[in-house]
């Protein structure tokens, strides 16, 4: 369901790290909260991947390194609308909005119905490939509850896509691109 706390640990450190100096070099406005900025820089990121490595250049420099397992997992960054379906017992259900493919994603430190407060919901998150899982960033913006149909719509696609083969339970290196 989560990753592994010291793992996680890791990860945020670098992922945060990274992206408060994307939000940094990009002169954009200062935010009242850390996560409002954390939520443009990775925006910021989605538009125009090149950052990440003037970033990482940048933190470099400082003697601030990103760890390479955290500067591959943003490199894979798919930010978009997912439809968080459930949880399970061992990880969250994520389905790409038109239902062309799904995912076995894990928390960093909540299971995501924590974090959100429910399920069946749509929402705007980073997914990232990290240490052979696919790993919700945490940072969810724009929660859309679905109603009753819709629910059962997406549990419907997902049951055809495991049958199909399009529900993806881990990374492969062969999956190190990102698709937005």
């Amino acid at each position: 369901m989560v990753v592994d706390p010291v793992s996680a640990a890791h990860f945020i450190a670098g992922y945060t790290r990274l992206l408060a100096e994307v939000h940094r070099q990009s002169g954009d406005k200062p935010y009242a909260q850390r996560l409002e900025m954390l939520a443009a820089a990775r925006e910021s990121i989605n538009a125009n991947p090149a950052l990440i490595g003037a970033a990482a250049a940048s933190l470099l420099a400082n003697g601030q390194a990103v760890a390479p397992d955290v500067l591959h997992a943003v490199q894979t960054l798919r930010l978009k609308q997912w439809i968080f379906l459930r949880d399970t017992r061992t990880y969250s259900v994520f389905l790409e909005p038109d239902a062309n493919a799904a995912y076995a994603v894990f928390g960093l430190t909540d299971r995501i119905r924590n974090i959100v407060g429910g399920v069946a919901i749509a929402i705007q998150a980073g997914v990232v490939e990290y240490r052979g899982r696919y790993v919700c960033d945490g940072l969810i913006v724009n929660p859309i509850w679905l109603g009753a149909n819709l629910k059962r719509e997406f549990n419907a696609a997902l049951s055809q896509l495991k049958k199909q083969g399009r529900f993806h339970a881990a990374c492969t290196p062969s999956q190190a691109t990102p698709s937005k």
